[in-house]
């Protein structure tokens, strides 16, 4: 059992230093304006630990460098998943999204909806379910010392702690089953949505822009059925985006 231990620690020590390795010989190529070569370096290291953030945001200024927007689009939202308030993947993701001309605005009745998406973009899953554990056990301990009287806790503490771990919880449901939606980044230029698999059989029924997120819903053969953000319904090639769960 030791010696696997000690051989465990070994390998990820390893993997630890070729991943540093690779992704500073990345930063390198940026340096030098090899974009092309400064993707294939992230990509390596994004296939050692696919759950470095900063690689994710390196990759996407260098796709942004080479004019790949769909493709930085796609390496933004990764890295946001990981680290959803990095101020300089929000200002890049942003600034992309500009360039593509990238809108999706909530009508003005719908600000509490909006509001939820914002926090919920904000924060990840783990972090809400650690806060809604801590918030829950925190309700049952003041409400404890309450009850044998120990101390006395305003009805209004106990009811909010109460509101918190619930909101809290609902939101850690909501986050768990968006993580599950197979969601995607758009890559190529200008991708049309056809009425049915295969472009013989079906007519174009909208066309939308490199850069756009979809929701992945059914696949046959090479080709998926995806809803875009207006809601449009149809199915475009596999080859052209990028999945955001993968």
């Amino acid at each position: 059992m030791r010696y696997s231990i000690i051989l465990w620690l070994l390998l990820n020590n390893i993997f630890a230093n070729t991943l540093i390795d690779i992704f500073d010989q990345g930063n390198s190529f940026m340096e030098d304006k090899n974009y092309s070569a400064a993707v294939n370096s992230y990509k390596s290291a994004i296939q050692i630990n696919p759950n470095q953030s900063k690689v994710f945001y390196n990759l996407g200024n260098a796709y942004f460098r080479l004019d790949s927007l769909g493709h930085a689009v796609w390496a933004y939202s990764k890295a946001l998943k990981l680290s959803p308030r990095d101020k300089n993947t929000i200002y890049n993701l942003n600034l992309t999204k500009d360039r593509l001309n990238i809108q999706f605005t909530y009508p003005k009745n719908y600000f509490l909806v909006s509001m939820l998406f914002k926090i919920r973009n904000n924060i990840t899953f783990n972090e809400l379910i650690f806060l809604s554990s801590f918030i829950t056990a925190c309700f049952f301990i003041f409400n404890f010392i309450d009850k044998i009287k120990i101390f006395n806790f305003n009805d209004k503490f106990i009811n909010l702690c109460l509101f918190l771990a619930v909101f809290l919880h609902i939101m850690s449901i909501d986050s768990y089953f968006l993580n599950k939606k197979e969601e995607a980044i758009l890559i190529k230029k200008s991708i049309n949505i056809f009425s049915e698999p295969f472009s013989s059989n079906g007519k174009v029924i909208a066309v939308v822009n490199e850069g756009t997120k979809i929701q992945l819903l059914n696949f046959q053969g090479s080709w998926s059925e995806v809803i875009v953000n207006n809601g449009e319904r149809g199915w475009i090639p596999n080859s052209s985006y990028l999945e955001l769960n993968k």
